[in-house]
């Protein structure tokens, strides 16, 4: 049985950034999506489009991952990002992916 807090926390659609409760998403390959997004996914083939790295000494491609994905939902284009992190030298290096829709 959940919980009256389980049922009212919030999480965030991979694809759209809006938040939703929690109950409302669904959970597909690591995705959370809202049920519009869901539907849409499911029918969709995705690409990977690009992808960059960034440094806590420069988070700029972060923002530009963001960005193009922004672009991209605002053009049609179904889009989310995967995050993977690498150490090197002592340095976390976060690789951003980003996919989209075709």
């Amino acid at each position: 049985m959940f919980s009256l807090r389980k049922l009212l926390q919030k999480g965030t659609c991979s694809i759209c950034d809006h938040v939703f409760y929690e109950f409302n998403l669904k959970e597909v390959n690591s995705l959370f999506l809202c049920p519009l997004h869901f539907k849409q996914f499911k029918r969709s083939s995705f690409v990977e489009f690009s992808c960059c790295e960034s440094t806590a000494q420069n988070p700029n491609n972060a923002l530009f991952a963001q960005e193009l994905k922004e672009k991209l939902l605002s053009e049609g284009f179904l889009s989310y990002i995967t995050s993977s992190y690498i150490e090197i030298d002592g340095v976390i290096h976060s690789r951003f992916t980003i996919y989209k829709s075709v």
